[in-house]
């Protein structure tokens, strides 16, 4: 009964951990991962860079990808990639009627062609976004996402990575 309650207890406790603030800084491109959210990175083989930073806990939504390839490639391009992987996951169901055309706008001080995106998982439903940008001899893809019900939660988050990015 004592192991019972001591692992239940071990349990809360590293439930409650949150992280503290992580700062991301490799190859001309750096972020902050705000306390309370997890930064993991994968290299893409040599040919870019993917950074993920989720909003740790149970019940929390909030992602950001940042990812990039060394070489350029038209923005709209780049996003219908990422629509495409979209579309053919088994996890969530999502169509083409889901995503917004893309349009002008800015992420940080980056022109961006941006696509706004919904879906549902597991019945909750879920809003994204998509910005795309280049710098010098980089493509960059920053994909946003969220349950609905979680925005107001994630929005200082959202800002302290979108602030701290500074790609070249």
């Amino acid at each position: 009964m004592k192991k019972l309650i001591l692992i239940s207890l071990l349990f809360v406790l590293g439930a409650c951990h949150t992280s503290i603030e992580t700062h991301f800084n490799k190859y001309n491109v750096s972020v902050t991962g705000p306390k309370g959210w997890k930064v993991t990175e994968e290299d893409l083989e040599g040919e870019g860079y993917s950074v993920s930073i989720e909003k740790e806990g149970f019940s929390s939504s909030g992602l950001v990808t940042i990812t990039w390839i060394n070489v350029l490639v038209v923005e709209e391009e780049f996003i219908d990639l990422f629509i495409e992987e979209f579309k053919e996951s088994i996890f969530i169901k999502i169509d083409e009627n889901d995503f917004t055309p893309p349009y002008d706008s800015k992420y940080n001080n980056y022109n961006c062609k941006t696509v706004d995106y919904s879906f549902s998982l597991m019945g909750i439903k879920h809003q994204g976004k998509i910005h795309s940008f280049q710098t010098a001899k980089k493509t960059f893809i920053i994909l946003l996402q969220e349950a609905n019900e979680d925005h107001d939660k994630n929005l200082s988050g959202f800002r302290t990575i979108e602030t701290s990015l500074k790609c070249s």
